[in-house]
């Protein structure tokens, strides 16, 4: 069942509260609002229940058509007291018109935008128009968040949100099996005993989290596979070594980390922490540190598309490629996995999450998509099936024999 949609005019001024020096002016498609040079200051909010009307009382998304004239916006829910967001707040560019979706969360209470660029410019933006999804059909629901029911995956090049710039395709479609937890084991023709969650379908993906989420796939496969040789790209604070040890004990990890970790591609961390980058200097490997795991691991300071294996092919029976998350590191680091893992083996990549939402706010994830649907036509002979586990962001590869 697909959602029940109503589109909606742009927001007026008179809905909008400025805040600051925000300056609202009136337009026939959407009041037109200057944010307050500084960064990170309010702009204006409107409230959900002059927003949405009775559709406060049901699951909905809103779904906003934005245009930025100049700077940098952000667009949050946020609580009564217009001090907490509760959810992500998202970001958009100079664009003149992208569509960004936020689902309503219990306490939300106004929709919030304000100045994030930090040149000191006065963002300039106005919401030209604006949708509100009924999600309160469980079926409709899960449909919206993780898309329709299916057992094969084309990922064309060119495809949606893959498209970037128009760069043309590489090779034919891309298809990946699709499965349900509960499907994996067959799937793999491992012991894998992971059952389904149907919760799980009705959360939003944008939530998802490798922690706890995703180490349930994760740590059943571990259990199953057994492996005694690990291959880890991507150490960060270890919490994928411990994952991996916990369910299988007597398994030795080689993790590789940018010994500064990763930025982003203005040069700031992209994992920030209150101490620095939670992935850089004394933080890389801490959970395993702490946990007592140390003597089974081996721990590279690296570039991984500079670092030269000293071990055979063929040395490790898994892989977990989940470092740089650009579609040039996530190709390389594919690359060498396939070369690392033994016939039989298996290579995950974490935050693999083939749908348009995820792929139009997620920069992670539509660098790991791109780099496997461009890459697979190429390499994918490497091995004899491709699964990608729904709902999760883990994509699994099995070395062919």
């Amino acid at each position: 069942m697909r959602p029940n949609r109503l589109r909606h005019q742009g927001i007026r001024a008179a809905a909008l509260h400025a805040h600051n020096s925000a300056t609202i002016e009136d337009c026939p498609e959407g009041a037109r609002v200057t944010c307050p040079p500084d960064q990170w200051s309010y702009a204006a909010h409107v409230v959900l229940s002059d927003l949405l009307g009775d559709s406060i009382d049901v699951d909905v998304v809103v779904r906003l058509a934005i245009e930025v004239e100049e700077g940098s916006l952000g667009v949050g829910l946020i609580d009564s007291a217009l001090q907490t967001y509760r959810g992500p707040e998202l970001v958009v560019g100079k664009t003149e018109s992208e569509w960004v979706e936020l689902s309503v969360p219990p306490g939300a209470f106004a929709l919030m935008t304000r100045n994030v660029d930090g040149s000191g410019t006065p963002t300039r933006f106005r919401i030209r128009e604006f949708e509100t999804l009924d999600l309160s059909d469980e079926s409709a629901r899960a449909e919206y968040y993780w898309g329709p029911g299916f057992e094969t995956l084309q990922l064309p090049p060119t495809h949606g949100a893959l498209s970037g710039h128009g760069e043309p395709g590489l090779g034919p479609p891309v298809r990946i099996a699709v499965v349900p937890p509960s499907g994996l084991g067959c799937a793999l023709g491992l012991p894998i005993h992971l059952p389904d969650e149907s919760s799980a379908l009705l959360r939003d993906p944008l939530t998802w989290k490798m922690d706890p989420d995703d180490a349930r796939v994760l740590s059943q496969i571990y259990r199953a596979l057994q492996p005694r040789r690990h291959l880890e790209i991507g150490t960060w604070e270890g919490f994928g070594v411990v994952t991996c040890v916990d369910a299988s004990p007597d398994v030795e990890i080689t993790t590789i980390n940018l010994p500064d970790g990763e930025v982003s591609s203005s040069g700031t961390p992209s994992y920030p922490g209150a101490g620095g980058p939670t992935d850089a200097g004394s933080s890389i490997g801490r959970l395993y540190r702490q946990a007592g795991l140390g003597s089974q691991v081996r721990q590279i300071l690296a570039d991984s598309t500079a670092w030269t294996p000293d071990v055979p092919e063929g040395h490790f029976d898994s892989v977990l490629v989940d470092g740089g998350h650009s579609t040039a590191v996530v190709a390389s680091d594919s690359l060498l996995a396939a070369r690392l893992v033994r016939p039989g083996g298996l290579v995950l990549w974490h935050d693999f999450c083939p749908l348009e939402r995820v792929l139009r706010q997620s920069d992670a994830s539509r660098g790991v998509v791109r780099a496997i649907s461009e890459g697979l036509p190429r390499w994918g002979s490497e091995f004899d099936r491709m699964i990608w586990v729904r709902p999760s962001y883990v994509l699994i590869g099995r070395r062919a024999s």
